[in-house]
C-alpha cells in the first residue's frame, strides 16, 4: 500500500533555510514508514497539475486569509489535488513518523464503512494525515473552491488552512475521525505507549524537531521494535521489521 508525501521546495527567502531541515525530515518520515510495511511515494505540482483541479485550488489559495507565505499555502492546497491524480488514498505530512501503523490498522478502519479517515490528536486537532478515497475528493474540492467564510483565527489574524477545510467538510459529509497519532514532544521517551503516528510538529522549533525525530525513530525503529510484524498481506515486504 502506496503512502504519499508532498514536497515542493518553496521559492522564498523567509524559508530557504527550512528546506534542509524539511528534507530531511521527509528522508525520515519516508524510512519509517518504509519499515512498517508501505510503500512511500513522494508528490509534487508535477502530479497536481494532472487534476482538473488544479487551477482552481491555486486561485482559492491565493485568496483565502493567512498567515503562511502564499507559495507554502499554494502547496497545502494543491496537495490533494496531487493525490486525486495517484487515484486517491493515504496522505500524510512530512513531519510525521511511523511507530507501528501497519496497512492492517487502516484495513481495519476502512472495514468499518468510513467514507474517508482524518487522523486527530489526543485533544482533536489535526495531525496532517488523513486517508481520502479518489471518489470523495471532487466534493471536497467544490467545497473548497465555494467557501467564503467565515475564517478562523491565527494571533488574531484571520487564517484558513487545508486543515480548517478538512475538519469542516470532513465533519459535514460525515468522514470519521480518529486519533492515532500526537504531536510528539520529549515526554514521550518516558512513557511505555507511544501514538502509532508521530507528528513532530514545528512548534518545538526547526532544529530541534529535526533532533527530536531522529532520536525517536533511532529509538523506535532500532532499539524497540523487535515485536512489531509488518502486514504480511503486502506485497514486496518482509514479514518482519528489523
Amino acid at each position: 500500500m502506496e503512502v504519499y508525501f508532498y514536497y515542493d521546495k518553496i521559492g522564498n527567502a523567509s524559508y530557504e533555510h527550512r528546506a534542509w531541515v524539511w528534507e530531511k525530515l521527509l528522508d525520515l518520515a519516508m524510512d519509517s514508514w518504509r519499515r512498517a510495511g508501505w510503500r512511500p511515494v513522494v508528490l509534487n505540482e508535477s502530479h497536481a497539475q494532472k487534476c482538473s483541479y488544479f487551477e482552481q485550488l491555486v486561485e482559492k489559495s491565493q485568496k483565502v486569509p493567512c498567515v503562511n507565505h502564499r507559495n507554502y499555502q499554494r502547496c497545502n492546497f494543491v496537495r490533494w489535488a496531487a493525490v486525486y491524480a495517484m487515484g486517491g488514498g493515504l496522505h500524510v505530512d512530512i513531519d510525521v513518523l511511523n511507530f507501528g501503523f501497519l496497512y492492517g490498522h487502516l484495513r481495519n478502519l476502512m472495514k468499518t464503512g468510513a467514507p474517508a479517515i482524518v487522523f486527530t490528536d489526543s485533544e482533536g486537532g489535526l495531525g496532517g494525515a488523513a486517508w481520502i478515497p479518489k471518489d470523495m475528493l471532487p466534493k471536497f474540492f467544490d467545497q473548497i473552491i465555494a467557501y467564503e467564510g467565515p475564517w478562523e483565527s491565527h494571533k488574531g489574524r484571520p487564517h484558513w488552512s487545508i486543515d480548517h477545510c478538512l475538519y469542516k467538510f470532513g465533519k459535514q459529509f460525515g468522514w470519521t475521525f480518529v486519533s492515532e497519532q500526537d504531536i510528539f514532544y520529549k515526554e514521550y521517551f518516558q512513557q511505555p505507549n507511544w501514538p502509532k503516528l508521530g507528528h513532530f510538529a514545528y512548534r518545538v522549533g526547526e532544529l530541534d524537531r529535526l533532533e527530536l525525530a531522529r532520536q525517536a525513530f533511532e529509538w523506535f525503529w532500532h532499539e524497540n521494535c523487535s515485536d512489531i510484524i509488518v502486514d504480511s498481506h503486502q506485497p514486496g515486504t518482509k514479514s518482519a521489521v528489523k
